[in-house]
């Protein structure tokens, strides 16, 4: 049997049926109502205050940006550094004039372009000076009765060999035989003779200027003058018998 049964046969005209009133909820559709109202409220707000936001943040960044000092950019230009002679210097300085009058809006090489200012500093590296070598003085001539055969001027330590080898010879003749042994010092000024008698006999007084000439002759091939030579005369002990100077 279907469950439609029981209503066939219902009469919708029949006073007597039950009317059913269907009430609406009026106070659920105000309260629906007032939410919409509410987020729609919530909604706007939030967009004026983004836009309020928005509109504050490029209103800051004008007047930052209007109150900012401007930074001006300044390049410096170091060209590379020029050698030569004053003639090329001139040469060169004459070329980048004419450059300069036919091109002028080239950039020169060693520049840097720029739309602002720009500060150049050149910087120019002066020519290394040449250095002359201070000649070599010229030796004195030596005089001719002190050259020494095959010594050149300037060999002082051949020079003072010769000197001792010759005292050597008078030490050993028979015609200086009061004196056994004569020494020189370095620069031949000071010379020493040990004698074998306290008394001096002619033949040291002889051989006195023959000593001095043996110090000049020193003192030619050293180039210098000397002021005295000095002679001392002393025992096999050491004591000092008499002495000669070449200035008295």
């Amino acid at each position: 049997m279907s469950r439609y049964s029981d209503f066939d046969d219902l009469d919708l005209d029949d006073e007597d049926l039950p009317l059913v009133e269907i009430e609406f909820d009026d106070e659920e559709e105000d309260g629906r109502s007032r939410k919409a109202g509410t987020v729609l409220k919530v909604l706007l707000i939030i967009l004026i205050v983004a836009a309020l936001l928005a509109a504050g943040f490029f209103v800051v960044r004008y007047v930052l940006g209007q109150q900012s000092p401007k930074i001006e950019t300044t390049s410096t230009v170091t060209p590379e550094p020029t050698m030569g002679t004053s003639s090329g210097s001139s040469a060169g300085t004459n070329g980048s004039a004419g450059a300069d009058t036919s091109n002028a809006d080239q950039t020169q090489p060693g520049e840097a372009a720029s739309d602002g200012d720009t500060t150049e500093t050149v910087i120019t590296t002066p020519p290394t000076p040449v250095l002359t070598p201070t000649p070599a003085p010229t030796p004195k001539p030596i005089p001719e009765q002190y050259v020494i055969p095959g010594i050149d001027p300037g060999d002082l330590d051949a020079v003072r060999a010769y000197i001792q080898d010759q005292l050597n010879a008078m030490a050993s003749d028979v015609n200086y035989p009061n004196v056994d042994e004569y020494t020189v010092n370095e620069d031949c000024t000071v010379f020493t003779a040990v004698c074998t008698s306290l008394n001096e006999s002619a033949a040291e007084r002889g051989a006195t200027e023959k000593i001095y000439e043996f110090g000049r002759m020193y003192a030619a091939y050293a180039g210098t003058t000397v002021d005295n030579i000095h002679i001392d005369y002393r025992s096999h002990m050491g004591d000092l018998l008499w002495t000669r100077d070449s200035n008295k």
